[in-house]
């Protein structure tokens, strides 16, 4: 069945671009408050299948007294990824140690309402019991003030696809690191995007119906498309052995004609500015440039229409206390 077409997903339109690091964050946490309820359904799988390669990063078995940080967590993939590797890992018990304890922080209260109830739902679904239950703690935390949190706490920290979205993504990284954990084993896993290839292909849709119209964007500065950014961003803030390399993953849905839905609900204000025959004109040369890029990709067992994403993916270690 289809995911609910949402009513207004749309990134943070350049408009509303802020003056200021804080206001930039302040913003983005606003932002996906609001679409929280349907962010899975717009994110079109890319970011809960890079969730699921940053659980498979680490290393195995985990200890039972680990504990883990979801940071920027949004709807909290990362943590519902870990418990569904928890519940498989294991062939002949069905599961594997379960982490002392794991936070799901985000800034916006919004997230984390919809965190928690998406989280207990994969519960359910896993049928894992009152003691996984107790270990999942869930905060209203801005990834630049971990303040509730002591140095030296996480043996994996993971902030997925969201510190190029803080106010101050220096003192982000500065934040995981002190809370890293020290060892050989404990890491600190990063994520930002490298090409988010819907902006091309709405382009390119668009100079087909109109070139006179101003080119789609998001608020993401260029160089966060880089290696270097999330690189130096790491290094600066005390990560240690700092690597980064590049995945793909893919924005994809059911149909064809679902896809093409998706991107359109990347654009309300275009579509509201359009009659009825230009949306159609609009829809259909989409739809002519979505069909040259797709692919079909299997996700859990399914067959699936999607678009190929790349995203960075950074690694850093803490060898001495804090």
């Amino acid at each position: 069945m289809a995911d609910p077409t949402p009513t207004n997903p749309s990134p943070i339109s350049v408009a509303e671009a802020p003056k200021s690091p804080q206001a930039t964050g302040d913003l983005a946490i606003s932002h996906f408050g609001r679409i929280a309820p349907i962010y899975d359904a717009t994110s079109g799988g890319a970011s809960r299948e890079l969730a699921r390669y940053l659980v498979d990063l680490i290393d195995k078995p985990i200890s039972q007294t680990s504990i883990v940080l979801d940071n920027a967590a949004g709807t909290g993939q990362v943590t519902q990824e870990f418990l569904r590797w928890v519940r498989k890992y294991d062939p002949v018990t069905g599961k594997s140690p379960m982490p002392q304890t794991m936070f799901v922080v985000d800034g916006s209260d919004g997230m984390i309402s919809t965190a928690k109830i998406q989280t207990r739902e994969v519960m359910t679904e896993l049928n894992l019991d009152r003691d996984y239950i107790t270990k999942v703690n869930f905060r209203i935390l801005k990834g630049e003030d971990l303040h509730e949190f002591k140095k030296n706490t996480f043996w994996y920290s993971f902030t997925n696809a969201g510190l190029l979205f803080f106010g101050d993504p220096v003192k982000g990284a500065t934040e995981i690191f002190r809370t890293l954990k020290p060892g050989l084993s404990t890491i600190a896993v990063i994520t930002t995007w490298k090409r988010l290839s819907y902006i091309d292909i709405i382009n390119e849709a668009q100079w087909f119906f109109d070139n006179t119209l101003p080119q789609f964007k998001i608020p993401i500065a260029d160089e966060w498309f880089t290696r270097e950014k999330l690189f130096t961003t790491m290094v600066a803030g005390g990560l240690l052995n700092v690597e980064v390399h590049s995945t793909t993953v893919h924005y994809a849905f059911e149909t064809h004609r679902e896809l093409v839905d998706g991107l359109i609900n990347l654009l309300p204000k275009l579509m509201e500015s359009l009659d009825s025959d230009s949306k159609h004109i609009f829809r259909n040369a989409l739809s002519w440039v979505v069909q040259k890029y797709e692919k079909i990709i299997e996700r859990d067992g399914k067959r699936l229409v999607g678009l190929e994403m790349e995203a960075w993916v950074g690694t850093g270690r803490k060898f001495k206390a804090s």
